[in-house]
This record gives structure tokens, sequence and C-alpha cells, in this order.
């Protein structure tokens, strides 16, 4: 996971200079999820494929899995977890869970939701406050 400024060019892809066994040919992102307020940031979470784990070095790719637009630099995107008491049949196996933060707008209320993309299960919900 990173933070981007959308309002620099070309800061929505992924740069090799650190990693020359990155490939980026292909790369594409995602459209952002649309936070009330003005845009600052975006949050980007970006699944590593290593093709050769077993050397010392990357060599691989990367894939955009979910982009959220971010009002503030306060409380980004951060954790990430899988429920680990999940086994296979439960409803939360292979249930990827991410913290995104209130961009400092300290809501009232202490509830979490579960929000599912479209393109896995047609359900989204939201949670305002």
């Amino acid at each position: 996971m990173h933070i981007e400024d959308p309002a620099l060019p070309g800061s929505n892809l992924p740069n090799n200079a650190g990693l020359p066994g990155l490939s980026v040919e292909g790369y594409t992102t995602t459209e952002a999820v649309k936070t009330p307020g003005s845009l600052q940031n975006e949050g980007v979470l970006i699944e590593w494929t290593d093709t050769r784990p077993s050397n010392d070095t990357f060599e691989g790719t990367a894939r955009e899995l979910l982009r959220v637009q971010l009002n503030t630099r306060s409380h980004p995107m951060g954790d990430l977890i899988f429920n680990p008491t999940a086994v296979p049949g439960d409803p939360d196996w292979r249930v990827l869970y991410l913290e995104c933060g209130d961009g400092f707008r300290r809501c009232a209320a202490s509830t979490s939701s579960r929000i599912s993309p479209p393109a896995v299960s047609g359900t989204r919900s939201t949670r305002t406050c």
C-alpha cells in the first residue's frame, strides 16, 4: 500500500528504478473509490507477484487492486489482514480486510463495515459519519 498525489504527472505508475526486475508493461490503474471532500491524495493497494521467489532479487509484476480517494494526509490506508481463525467454508475464508482511516473527520460512530468490490460480489455497502 502507498499514497499517491494525483496532481503529479506519472505518480500513478510504479517506479522500477530500484527494482530492475519489475516489469511495468501492461500496468493499469483502477478507478478510484470516490469519497466526500476535496481530493488530496489516493491510497493504492498493489499486489506484487515474484516469479522467482527463491532468489534474492525481485523479478515479477505489480497489479493495482484498489484505489481510494483521500481528502487528507491523516489516517490513510494502513493495515491488511486475513481473519486468522477462518477455515475453508467460513464466509471470512480468504477475505482480505483493509483499514482505511477516517481522513481525520473523527466520526462519532465506532463501527466498521465490510465493503465488497462490485467485481467480486455485485454489492457494495458504505458507512457514513
